[in-house]
């Protein structure tokens, strides 16, 4: 059976750090797509609704979710799915405790391996976890954590179609990322082979700066 009726309906939570062209912001695009009633609660509007007590950046958690805030927008929309999206969000175990029995809770992360340090730690919690990385993977296997599968990273067709040759951004090859110690010997060769442009922040060699938007995809 088809309709509205049938339609799976989600609540769907995160925070789009990088605007249109985030990675969080294209998987809540993917879920009306593919033909889901969600619930937007968006996190850069709603700052108030997070409880950050370890000081937890960078996709590491837990960021806790104040369940106290959003439980009358749950309680009207009655989601049959609520999806955390990245940031480290969590919510705390009594209030896991409340929403189990009326609806299935997922989380997913991004930034795995570099957070598994402190993701793995409450992984287990959720009715189901996703990480990008297969490293990652294996480690949640071998702490016993079964609930988590891989959702590897996917292309979105929204942006990605031919655009004008743009002589300004031309290189052989261009690396768009922060400089982190394990991408500098592979950016060093880069640069020494071939005409590289550099964007984002902290590379020791010449760097275009952060990129965004239409000029990423250029």
């Amino acid at each position: 059976m088809t309709g509205p009726s049938r339609r799976p309906r989600v609540t769907f939570i995160g925070r789009y750090g990088l605007g249109p062209m985030d990675i969080v912001r294209s998987i809540f695009f993917g879920l009306n797509e593919a033909g889901a009633v969600v619930q937007e609660i968006d996190l850069g509007c709603h700052r108030n609704l997070k409880d950050n007590p370890y000081r937890h950046l960078g996709g590491h958690g837990p960021v806790y979710l104040r369940l106290d805030r959003i439980k009358g927008a749950l309680n009207q929309f009655q989601p049959g799915l609520i999806i955390l999206c990245a940031g480290g969000l969590a919510f705390r175990p009594a209030d896991l405790n409340q929403l189990k029995p009326r609806c299935v809770v997922a989380a997913i992360t991004l930034s795995d391996p570099d957070v598994f340090q402190t993701v793995s730690q409450y992984a287990g919690e959720f009715d189901l976890h996703t990480t990008n990385s297969v490293v990652a993977l294996g480690r949640y296997r071998q702490l016993g954590l079964t609930n988590t599968n891989l959702m590897p990273f996917a292309a979105d067709s929204r942006f990605f179609v031919p655009r004008p040759v743009d002589p300004n951004w031309a290189s052989e090859v261009a690396v768009i990322g922060d400089a982190r110690p394990d991408r500098l010997p592979v950016a060093e060769q880069l640069v020494r082979r071939f005409k590289t442009r550099l964007f984002g922040r902290g590379w020791p060699w010449a760097s275009g700066g952060p990129v965004y938007g239409e000029d990423w995809l250029r």
